[in-house]
């Protein structure tokens, strides 16, 4: 499973995609510029992965952590 998630999404680094008792589960590490909103990005960042994800390989991670490393100017 992971191997097929894992072929749909582009290799990055801060990506990370593990297989844990057969439910797939994303990490992304992202940058975020001073003022966004963290959780409305963090909501929007979920949905448009397990979107492609269920689109492209008919995935349904069991979940998507996003992980902010920085915060810094716009």
């Amino acid at each position: 499973m992971r191997g097929l998630v894992e072929s749909h999404l582009p290799r990055h680094r801060g990506v990370r995609v593990t297989d844990e008792e057969g439910r797939v589960v994303v990490e992304l590490h992202v940058a975020v510029d001073w003022g966004v909103s963290i959780p409305a990005l963090g909501r929007e960042v979920q949905q448009r992965v397990a979107g492609y994800l269920e689109r492209m390989a008919d995935v349904h991670p069991a979940a998507i952590d996003v992980v902010v490393d920085e915060i810094g100017p716009a």
